[in-house]
């Protein structure tokens, strides 16, 4: 079970009226991370002490129809499933940098364009890395709440993954 470290904490921009959650963790690795998530979808992670702010689109997607507090801990518990993945995501660019994928070599508008689509699938994979490892943790708990949504995300996801590849080829970009 999730130790909810706090709740109620003020957000990012110092705004106590949004609920949020705070969860203290550490991963399979010993890597300590926390994650702060809010009602108004608004993140912060922190890993090695370094704050991390971002907006939760995956979690808007996929927990917008979850109650309150339950919504809250399952967005938490994505945003520490990127920490625990974290290692396969590396390995992951470490190969795509390695395979010449993943970093400009000459200047040329279509080269960098190819190059943060790279990265953008990359992330994608990333989250994905992570749903996988909540449905792990959460097992028929998660099933129940959402599977049917996010079998829908990714099969958007990866469909426009597959086009936008699929698309560089015909063209000659790869």
């Amino acid at each position: 079970m999730v130790r909810v470290i706090a709740s109620d904490v003020p957000s990012a921009g110092g705004q106590a009226d949004v609920r949020r959650m705070r969860l203290d963790f550490r991963t399979w690795f010993g890597l300590r991370g926390r994650a702060s998530v809010g009602a108004d979808d608004r993140h912060c992670v922190w890993a090695v002490g370094v704050p991390l702010p971002h907006y939760g689109l995956v979690n808007y997607f996929l927990r917008h129809r979850l109650a309150g507090d339950e919504r809250l801990r399952v967005m938490a518990l994505h945003e520490r499933g990127h920490f625990e993945t974290l290692p396969v995501a590396v390995a992951l660019g470490v190969i795509m940098v390695l395979l010449g994928r993943g970093r400009l070599g000459r200047r040329s508008r279509g080269n960098t364009v190819r190059t943060v689509a790279d990265w953008m699938a990359h992330h994608a994979v990333w989250e994905g890395l992570a749903e996988a490892w909540l449905l792990a943790y959460e097992g028929r708990r998660y099933q129940r709440a959402s599977w049917w949504r996010a079998a829908g995300f990714w099969g958007v996801m990866l469909g426009a993954g597959a086009w936008l590849v699929g698309r560089g080829r015909l063209r000659g970009d790869r």
